[in-house]
């Protein structure tokens, strides 16, 4: 059960926590917390629900670096007094993998330099610019 008081400062008083004096003062809350009065429990009593895994996904192709992985998710969360989960979401072993070996990507050479941009103001100073462009894109 739960009792709840407010408190303020009275001229006179009979029950009191505390005695103040003229120049006191004071407010607040009291809060009381007891158990039930009663023999049998105030609540129904809790019906274990336990939390419980899916079934796992297929295994994913492989990688280059040679793992695969699969997943679940949880199907059904626990209640307050059922038992949660253990487990991993995710499973991760080795597997053949047919990618080649790594291939770096392939740039062009570089293009000549442009002009000189035409630049009016005095206190600015032109640019020249050039370029390249990826030829091959990286593998594995």
């Amino acid at each position: 059960s739960v009792r709840n008081r407010g408190m303020q400062l009275l001229p006179t008083a009979e029950d009191y926590i505390f005695k103040g004096t003229k120049h006191s003062s004071c407010f607040g809350t009291q809060i009381l917390l007891a158990k039930c009065p009663f023999h049998k429990s105030c609540r129904d009593s809790c019906q274990p629900k336990d939390c419980f895994f899916g079934p796992w996904g297929d295994w994913n192709e492989p990688s280059c670096v040679g793992l695969c992985e699969r997943q679940r998710v949880i199907a059904a969360t626990n209640n307050e007094c059922g038992r949660p989960c253990r487990g991993s979401l995710l499973e991760t072993k080795r597997c053949h993998t047919s990618c080649g070996h790594a291939v770096d990507c392939r740039m062009s050479q570089w293009s000549p330099w442009s002009h000189c941009t035409n630049l009016t103001s005095a206190d600015l100073r032109g640019q020249k610019y050039r370029s390249r462009h990826v030829l091959d894109k990286p593998l594995n």
